[in-house]
C-alpha cells in the first residue's frame, strides 16, 4: 500500500514500560527457519515489517540450542533498529519440554533475561508472552493452573502479561487464573468448509470474563508433507475478510497476531521468502510463490483496526492471487498425495482493489475475461479459474491506470505434476 508510516501514527503501540497500547497489531515469526539468519537479516525483515504499520514479532521458538542465539540476533536488531517496533517471546510448547520444575525455570530465565530490553514488547504496562499449546503442560505440578503459575509467576522477576495460545474449550478458562487473556489461533481460518466467521473468537471473548483477547488474521494455510498433509478453506478472499471482521469487531479486541510472517511450511506466510530462511526439508511451494502483496495490505487494516476508521485511499492498487490447479486436479508425480480437505477450496482468480475513485477493472484468468464496475474504496472480486495466464487491470477514461501482469511467472494448469495449494500474488 506505501502508506507513510508516520500517517499511521502509533496506533496505542507499546513503546516503553510507560506506555499502554490500546491496540496494537504483531505477526508471528517462526525462529526456527532462521538458522542461517544474520543480524543484518534479522533488522531486514523489522525495517519492512515497521514501515507496514506492524507492531512487533512474536517470536516463536522451540528447543534447538541454536535458537536462543538467534533471539539475541533479533533483539539487537530491534534495538538496532531505533523504532517503536518490539518483539516478545512465544514459547511453542509443541517443542520444549514442560515436564519439570526445570522446564519451568527455564521458562523463567527467558522472560526475565528480555523483561528490561529496550526491544521488549509491553501490553496494558507490562511486559507480553505468548505461547503455541501448552494447555496440557504441568511442569511436575498437579495441574496446568499451577504448572503455568511456577513457569510464568513464581522466579519471574517482572509481572508479564501472559497471553496463551492454547487449544482447549473456551469454557475451560475460568480454570487458568494464571492467564491475563487468551489467543484464538485456530480463528484465522474457518477450519471447515465454510466461510470464516466471527463465531470462534466470539467464543473467547464471551468465556475470558473480561481478560485480553488476541485474535488471529491469515491469508491461507497448505502444507505438503508425510507428516502433515492438509488445506484450510482459504477461498473467498479470507485474508480481507478476516480484518473486516476483527475490525467490526474491535472493541472486543485487544491484539491481532498475523499469522505469520515467515512459515512457508504452512504458507501462510505474508514477508519476504529471504534467501538465509532455512525452512524443513522438501519445502518447494514457496519457490517463486511472493505473498508480499498481502504485506502491502497490512498498513490499510491496522491503522481501521488501531482508530476505527478506513484510511482514505489516495494510491490505486490491485491485488491478485490464485492457485497454480483445481481444488480437484490430480498430479501425475506426487508421491505424497492430494492434502486433506482439498475440497474445500474453490477455483477462482481473487482480486481486491483499492482505488481512489471510480473506474473499470479487468479480470484475466485464461480464456475467462470479465470487467467491472468499481467505486472508490475497497472492492473483492473473482472470476473462474480457466488454463492460462492471469493479469489484472484498472482503467479510468480508456487509459490503464493499474496493471498487474505476472506473465510467465504464473500458469495456470489443469494436470500438475506436483499438488501445490499455496496461493500466487501478484499486485501493483
Amino acid at each position: 500500500m506505501h502508506i507513510p508510516r508516520q500517517l499511521l501514527g502509533d496506533g496505542g503501540s507499546a513503546a516503553s514500560p510507560a506506555t499502554s497500547a490500546v491496540k496494537a497489531v504483531v505477526a508471528h515469526f517462526i525462529v526456527g527457519f532462521t538458522i542461517s539468519y544474520s543480524q543484518a537479516d534479522w533488522l531486514n525483515d523489522i525495517t519492512q515489517a515497521s514501515a507496514m504499520g506492524i507492531d512487533a514479532f512474536a517470536l516463536n521458538f522451540g528447543s534447538d540450542p541454536w535458537q536462543p542465539n538467534q533471539i539475541a540476533n533479533a533483539y539487537a536488531a530491534a534495538a538496532a533498529h531505533g523504532s517503536s517496533f518490539k518483539l516478545f517471546l512465544s514459547f511453542d510448547m509443541t517443542s520444549i519440554p514442560c515436564a519439570s520444575a526445570g522446564d519451568a525455570a527455564n521458562i523463567g530465565h527467558a522472560l526475565n533475561q528480555y523483561a528490561s530490553h529496550p526491544s521488549q514488547f509491553w501490553y496494558k504496562d507490562r511486559p507480553y508472552t505468548s505461547t503455541f499449546g501448552g494447555e496440557r503442560c504441568t511442569f511436575g505440578t498437579g495441574d496446568v493452573n499451577s504448572g503455568w503459575t511456577s513457569a510464568v509467576r513464581n522466579g519471574v522477576s517482572t509481572p508479564y502479561s501472559f497471553v496463551p495460545g492454547f487449544f482447549t474449550d473456551p469454557n475451560t478458562f475460568g480454570s487458568y487464573p494464571v492467564v491475563d487473556g487468551e489467543f484464538n489461533w485456530n480463528g484465522a481460518w474457518p477450519m471447515s468448509g465454510s466461510d470464516e466467521t466471527f463465531d470462534s473468537d466470539g467464543s473467547y471473548i464471551a468465556s475470558d470474563n473480561g481478560k485480553l483477547f488476541m485474535a488471529a488474521a491469515s491469508p491461507w494455510f497448505f502444507a505438503h508433507y508425510p507428516w502433515k498433509n492438509e488445506v484450510f478453506r482459504s477461498s473467498d478472499w479470507l485474508w480481507n475478510t478476516r480484518w473486516d471482521q476483527i475490525i467490526a469487531h474491535r472493541d472486543q479486541v485487544d491484539i491481532v497476531e498475523i499469522v505469520t510472517w515467515n512459515d512457508y511450511s504452512e504458507s501462510h506466510y505474508i514477508g519476504p521468502v529471504t534467501a538465509a530462511a532455512s525452512p524443513p526439508g522438501g519445502t518447494y511451494w514457496q519457490n517463486g510463490y511472493d505473498h508480499q502483496g498481502w504485506l502491502n495490505m497490512v498498513p490499510y487494516y491496522a491503522q481501521a483496526f488501531k482508530t476505527g476508521a478506513n484510511p482514505t485511499i489516495s494510491t490505486d492498487h490491485i491485488y491478485i492471487w490464485s492457485r497454480p490447479h483445481p481444488a480437484d486436479a490430480t498430479a501425475c508425480c506426487d508421491g505424497i498425495g492430494k492434502p486433506a480437505n482439498a475440497q474445500w477450496e474453490s477455483d477462482n482468480l481473487w482480486a481486491v482493489v483499492f482505488a481512489s475513485s471510480t473506474g473499470t477493472v479487468t479480470l484475466t484468468s485464461g480464456s475467462n475475461v470479465q470487467s467491472f464496475e468499481v467505486p472508490a474504496g475497497v472492492t473483492k472480486l473473482q472470476v473462474p479459474s480457466a488454463p492460462g495466464g492471469i493479469r489484472g487491470t484498472l482503467t479510468r477514461l480508456g487509459a490503464a491506470v493499474v496493471d498487474v501482469n505476472p506473465g510467465a511467472a504464473f500458469t495456470y494448469t489443469l494436470t500438475p505434476q506436483q499438488y501445490n495449494y499455496n496461493a500466487f500474488v501478484a499486485w501493483a
